[in-house]
């Protein structure tokens, strides 16, 4: 099952409510991405528990053969702009089961970010872009991929949509 956009901006806009209202210091003291990425994907999984499976990205990072089959030796490569070519482990996937079999599998994914760590937005752009595309015969399934930057207040967060390797909207929840 996929939503529409729509109903994916309403469900990130709930938890970010929850977030902020509910685990202020998550901000109030600067905590750690990864602590304000692990809230965000539990209140993710507790929204979603009856449809899809929420976690990080695995130890491999799976995309689709020519079949559209996944295998183990077959990863998300990213061609950065120096040439450089590298895998992407994603910060939060929704997929309709844990492990990959099609590619339709994979939903829709999270890179998040806090407002006063920008140094890797540019590389995240780059990733995004990629990881949305069809761009060099790869195609990894998402729907849509959310750059979610967090904010000290709630009504600063901004999310790009990626959608076909562009940004489809750049949305503020307000």
């Amino acid at each position: 099952m996929c939503y529409k956009l729509e109903n994916y901006l309403n469900h990130i806009s709930t938890i970010l409510d929850e977030l902020y209202e509910q685990e202020s210091d998550l901000f109030e003291h600067d905590l750690c991405e990864r602590c304000i990425m692990f809230r965000f994907a539990y209140r993710l999984q507790k929204l979603y528990e009856w449809t899809y499976f929420v976690d990080c990205e695995y130890n491999k990072a799976f995309k689709p053969d020519e079949n559209g089959n996944y295998n183990e030796s077959s990863l998300k490569w990213i061609t950065q702009p120096d040439w450089t070519v590298s895998n992407k482990y994603i910060d939060i996937i929704v997929r309709d089961k844990r492990v990959p079999s099609n590619s339709y599998t994979d939903i829709i994914c999270f890179e998040l970010k806090k407002e006063w760590n920008s140094e890797w937005r540019d590389k995240d752009k780059i990733n995004l872009e990629q990881l949305t595309s069809n761009k060099e015969g790869f195609w990894y399934g998402y729907q849509y991929w959310f750059a979610l930057t967090f904010w000290k207040k709630r009504d600063s967060c901004v999310c790009d949509i990626y959608k076909w390797w562009e940004i489809l909207k750049n949305f503020t929840f307000n």
